[in-house]
């Protein structure tokens, strides 16, 4: 078989992995719609991410929560039902936003009841002790596909200069305790993943935490772009060092392949021979797809196409049910455009020009709002 056949296997494998009928058969109806740019779906969305809280315990530099103004609070008891309800044919249910999720009791609640083919959440890690793993596991009912711990650094002063109010031993000890546990036989076995924002602070040791995050079980590591919002990020972005960026990149893709280590890593690289050159028409973006394959839920129960756009609201599950806004006005309407007429948010994308690199990057990247480009 060949390399590229076996891949698609592999993500045949994984996307309907944990599926009984009724999620595989939505599956594959929500591929077709998408291929065929439906604006009213049949399907309901491959992904439900939920942000069961926007509280957190820690205080990282590279949060955009200190550049807008956030109403703290849990996405309440009274809408879990629904969202229970319509996870019952999606492929995973994402616990994660802004906030840490295992400040939440909601967090518990969707983890015990959700019915989607598998969860995954994402953590500072502080919180996720031996004993919280023990107690996640048996009460979850769906498969655990992956924990994602945020780990910036594998120094201990460059970690907690980023971010601060952590425990770097703690963090550290705590993927070991879900690698212990993967290891010792149990039924749930999620895989152990991790993400990292690169910076210039932190972008040298990428490579070295690759070879450190391999010896503690992590199987993937993805890598992102800061995005710039005040003139303090814009000193520590990478935007003005595409050298650096370029070779801790290509190291760190090296190191991971030596240890089997899969890393996602943006194509970004701030080049500024590329930044002269126009990609501006829709016809040159990449396609998007998730006003078809994902919704995300904020603790306020506002419906979001993604999490990359505050603007692109779809409605609010206090007044309409999920099944409802998804196939409503709004969504209709972003559908029909996304790909032919996108919104200004959806032309300076994080995730829709992950993989390409251009005359977009410092647009996309850069949001303050008195220097976008």
């Amino acid at each position: 078989m060949s390399k590229r056949a076996r891949n698609l296997v592999d993500r045949v494998k994984y996307a309907l992995a944990s599926s009984d009928a009724l999620q595989i058969t939505n599956t594959l109806l929500n591929i077709a719609e998408r291929k065929l740019q439906r604006t009213g779906m049949l399907s309901i969305p491959l992904i439900i991410q939920v942000e069961v809280t926007n509280k957190c315990n820690l205080n990282c530099i590279i949060c955009s929560r200190h550049h807008q103004p956030l109403k703290l609070g849990d996405i309440s008891a009274e809408l879990i039902p629904g969202i229970v309800d319509f996870s019952r044919r999606a492929r995973e249910l994402i616990l994660f936003g802004y906030g840490e999720p295992l400040l939440s009791k909601s967090f518990f609640r969707l983890i015990e009841n959700g019915r989607s083919s598998r969860c995954s959440f994402t953590t500072n890690g502080v919180l996720l002790t031996s004993e919280m793993i023990e107690k996640i596991m048996k009460d979850s009912k769906r498969p655990l596909n992956s924990i994602t711990f945020s780990v910036d650094a594998v120094e201990p002063e460059t970690y907690l200069a980023i971010r601060e109010k952590s425990d770097y031993d703690l963090v550290w000890k705590n993927i070991q305790a879900l690698d212990n546990y993967r290891k010792s036989g149990r039924e749930q076995t999620p895989e152990t993943w991790m993400n990292f924002v690169a910076i210039k602070r932190n972008i040298e040791e990428l490579p070295r935490l690759v070879k450190k995050a391999s010896e503690y079980g992590v199987s993937q590591i993805n890598v992102f772009h800061m995005v710039v919002w005040d003139e303090e990020c814009l000193a520590d972005s990478l935007i003005d060092s595409p050298e650096l960026t370029e070779k801790m990149f290509n190291e760190a893709r090296r190191i991971a392949e030596e240890n089997g280590v899969r890393i996602d890593l943006p194509a970004v690289i701030f080049d500024r021979e590329l930044a002269g050159r126009s990609n501006e028409s829709s016809s040159e973006m990449p396609m998007c797809y998730q006003p078809w394959s994902s919704t995300y839920i904020r603790h306020d129960g506002t419906v979001q196409a993604c999490c990359f756009s505050e603007k692109l609201v779809m409605g609010n599950i206090h007044d309409r049910t999920l099944k409802e806004i998804w196939n409503d006005a709004p969504y209709r309407k972003l559908r029909a455009s996304v790909n032919s007429n996108p919104h200004p948010d959806c032309r300076k994308c994080e995730l829709r020009f992950r993989y390409i690199s251009g005359s977009h990057d410092r647009r996309t990247y850069i949001k303050m709002k008195h220097r976008e480009q």
